[in-house]
């Protein structure tokens, strides 16, 4: 029982990071493109927003 419980968190964990994960590398691959248009702060917005859910996660873990 425990088991498949700890098989589920960690699936659902690897799919939240997979999307932060994704924002992180957009943003790096993009970094000029980002300064130049000054929208660093809805891009941190956006990151921090998508972090939320794995924090959720690891905190009831």
């Amino acid at each position: 029982m425990y088991g498949r419980s700890l098989i589920s968190i960690t699936r659902k964990i690897r799919e939240e990071y997979k999307e932060d994960g994704s924002i992180a590398e957009q943003a790096i691959s993009l970094v000029r493109t980002v300064y130049a248009f000054g929208s660093e702060t809805k891009l941190i917005a956006k990151f921090s927003a998508a972090l939320e859910g794995s924090m959720k996660l690891g905190v009831t873990v």
